[in-house]
């Protein structure tokens, strides 16, 4: 009876750890990818794709915009990987991208579906994601669903966010400092 106690016992304590190290590693996730969702390249690929589809009615990317296209698919691509794999939780993605999966899938997916006459399942994952953000937020009547008449406000929106990311960015690079809000909006760097 004692040995089958301490069996009990050190499966308990197993569990636990890897418990806690399961959790460790979410956190971990998360930061990576919150760090590469504000990273320069994603940055400037959310700035480049919101310029092209603000300038364009077309589906097809410009040559400017089709590597950004990529990263920033690819991004919510290897979101939704995580995701099915078990690795991320629907709530962990919903709170932190939910509203900008929905709004970069109502404006790309004209795009994904002209990607789709080459590669069927092109960017499914990223099309699962939203459209489940979207489902969610109409359930809380919190709809994220973006009109055609509003999608080039949404775009100025995320146009005038990340230029001004980028022009943060930049000045932690040179270590300027922005206390002028004036000098903070014209896009230019004190030295």
């Amino acid at each position: 009876m004692a040995q089958f106690l301490v069996v009990v016992v050190t499966l308990v304590g197993l569990y636990r750890q890897l418990k806690q190290q399961n959790s460790a590693n979410a956190v971990q996730r998360m930061q990576a990818f919150q760090g590469e969702w504000n990273s320069p390249r994603l940055i400037y690929a959310r700035l480049a794709v919101a310029t092209w589809r603000k300038h364009t009615t077309s589906p097809e990317p410009s040559p400017e915009a089709q590597v950004p296209l990529g990263w920033l698919c690819g991004f919510f691509e290897n979101l939704s990987d995580l995701y099915l794999d078990g690795y991320l939780g629907w709530k962990e993605i919903e709170v932190t991208w939910g509203a900008q999966l929905a709004l970069w899938w109502q404006a790309l997916a004209a795009t994904v579906a002209t990607a789709r006459a080459e590669t069927a399942d092109a960017y499914g994952g990223f099309e699962l994601l939203a459209q489940r953000a979207l489902a969610e937020s109409a359930k809380r009547g919190d709809s994220w669903v973006v009109t055609a008449e509003e999608l080039p406000a949404a775009l100025d929106v995320q146009i005038r966010r990340n230029r001004t990311r980028l022009r943060l960015l930049r000045a932690i690079e040179t270590g300027a400092i922005l206390d002028d809000p004036a000098v903070a909006d014209t896009g230019s760097v004190p030295s």
